[in-house]
């Protein structure tokens, strides 16, 4: 028996010798070759699987675009060539802003809302409230879409903001609202809130804008609700107003 597995021994060593290669590298380079194309098959599944996540994703962002593109024409009654180079422009702000392009086509929807329907005057209103939202816009309890909505409305509601371009008006209102946050522990949805609900006071006896912003900064400090502020102030003004 032993002299049987000495000849066996003897011819795999003489058979690999004669072919060159040995079985324990022959099997490496088999398993070699097994687990690289395991690998190129790995890699073209990963690959096939990243294109068809960016196809869907690609898909999904055409079809928000198409959907709030309706709704600025609804908002706005731009149509045709009108709606489309208003997109255009408002993606080529895109490049130059952190702002996505979606909020961007939000503002413009915002804008037709109150009544900016024109293109010359939905550009300047996109500019000036995405200048606020990124200034100002983490200080809003509801982030961007409220700074838009509630800043938005202020445009035009005191004399001092009337009869100047759109982009000036929301400027200024930006401006006096950074100026107090950034100098006092007051937040920019809370004072935007107030400074809106005594915007909506007759001109007559309406405060200024500064003055507005100045007197709810201080209630605020005094930790008085914006809404609660606004209806005392309010309520006293058109009081005194009555005996004048």
């Amino acid at each position: 028996a032993r002299k049987s597995i000495k000849s066996l021994e003897k011819l795999s060593s003489n058979t690999g010798k004669q072919s060159g290669v040995s079985f324990g590298k022959l099997f490496t380079a088999n398993l070699s070759s097994f687990l690289t194309g395991s690998a190129i098959i790995g890699v073209f599944d990963g690959l096939a699987n990243s294109i068809t996540d960016f196809g869907k994703n690609i898909f999904n962002t055409f079809a928000n675009v198409d959907e709030q593109m309706a709704d600025i024409r609804k908002t706005t009654g731009l149509v045709g060539s009108e709606l489309e180079e208003i997109q255009i422009d408002v993606f080529k702000k895109g490049r130059n802003t952190r702002t996505t392009n979606e909020d961007l086509l939000k503002i413009v929807e915002v804008g037709g809302r109150l009544g900016i329907s024109e293109k010359k005057d939905l550009l300047p209103f996109v500019e000036g409230i995405n200048k606020i939202n990124v200034a100002l816009g983490d200080e809003f309890v509801g982030g961007g879409d409220q700074a838009i909505e509630t800043v938005g409305k202020l445009a035009g509601s005191f004399d001092e903001l009337k009869g100047i371009p759109i982009d000036q008006s929301l400027d200024k209102i930006g401006s006096a609202i950074n100026e107090v946050t950034s100098n006092s522990k007051s937040k920019g949805g809370n004072l935007s809130n107030f400074i809106g609900r005594i915007g909506q006071l007759p001109d007559a006896i309406k405060p200024s804008l500064a003055s507005t912003v100045a007197l709810g900064a201080v209630l605020e400090g005094a930790n008085v609700s914006a809404e609660i502020a606004a209806s005392g102030v309010s309520g006293v003004i058109k009081s005194a107003s009555g005996n004048l």
